[in-house]
């Protein structure tokens, strides 16, 4: 016979419990600011002039000779040729400058920081429940039977209820 029973069922559950608390750090802070500084000094200039200069030299020049008997000939003559060309020249002069700059000043202080800090830790708790289960179980069950003998006869008298009827006849 099957038979449900009650069955306990245990299982470790694990959950995760969190608490902060606040720190506070003192720390040093430091941060730049620029301020404009002057300064006197030489700056160098160049001046650049261009001079004319001219070189000569001799070059062949040859024309065709036109006119009755000139077939095919060339008049040649050396003559001369000038090229003219721009030099630079550079002119070095120093003159003196107030220049601007811009200066680092450092600044420093202390800060306090607050810091919060979270420490967690995992709790272990042992959690039970009661489920069904079906067991094979043997029952004892007293079994009766009921048999058909020998017929047992006997006489007996029986009394029966006498009542009266009356009836009524409308005519």
């Amino acid at each position: 016979v099957k038979v449900i029973v009650d069955k306990k069922q245990c299982q470790n559950i694990t959950h995760t419990v969190c608490s902060s608390t606040d720190q506070v750090i003192t720390k040093t802070v430091c941060d730049y600011e620029y301020e404009k500084k002057t300064e006197d000094t030489e700056a160098k200039t160049v001046s650049i002039t261009h001079a004319k200069e001219c070189t000569t030299h001799r070059v062949t020049v040859c024309q065709p000779v036109t006119g009755y008997q000139s077939y095919e000939q060339v008049y040649c003559k050396e003559d001369d040729q000038q090229s003219c060309y721009k030099v630079p020249t550079f002119t070095v002069s120093n003159t003196e400058v107030s220049v601007t700059l811009s200066a680092p000043v450092k600044s420093c202080s202390n800060k306090s920081i607050k810091i919060q800090q979270i420490t967690c830790e995992d709790i272990v708790e042992n959690k039970c429940i009661t489920v069904p289960e079906v067991q094979e179980e043997t029952q004892k069950i007293d079994k009766c039977e009921l048999v058909l003998g020998e017929p047992s006869c006997q006489e007996v008298s029986l009394t029966l209820a006498m009542g009266t009827v009356n009836h009524l006849t409308y005519g």
